[in-house]
């Protein structure tokens, strides 16, 4: 994935490839960037790059469940708040998963 790999930005890599149809790639890169990111080491950062696997994974349907109870481990914690989550262009292309949707939907405060 590159000579000096940052977690950040191949998670944003990791995005656009399985937009693009490259699966095995985006996987790949999306597993590499928590590896070089972990929440131990930069918890400001981390929790965007592990939601960005978690997309990935949901996504494209491998690892699915995986993705899934990394959604529901995030959404809320740190510094993802379910409205940010919400309206963030990966998420809104899952507006027709419903388990996603359930999931950011039940981390909203109740009125």
């Amino acid at each position: 994935m590159g000579k000096n790999p940052d977690g950040y930005g191949l998670s944003h890599t990791a995005v656009a490839l399985e937009l693009l149809g490259r699966t095995a790639e985006a996987v790949r890169a999306a597993d590499e960037a928590v590896r070089f990111l972990s929440e131990t080491r930069d918890a400001v950062n981390e929790p965007e790059v592990a939601l960005r696997r978690a997309w990935v994974l949901i996504h494209s349907g491998v690892r699915a469940e995986e993705g899934y109870t990394e959604l529901e481990r995030l959404v809320g914690a740190f510094r993802q708040q379910p409205r940010w989550v919400a309206v963030q262009l990966p998420w809104v292309i899952l507006r027709n998963d419903t388990r996603a949707q359930q999931i950011i939907r039940s981390k909203f405060p109740n009125p």
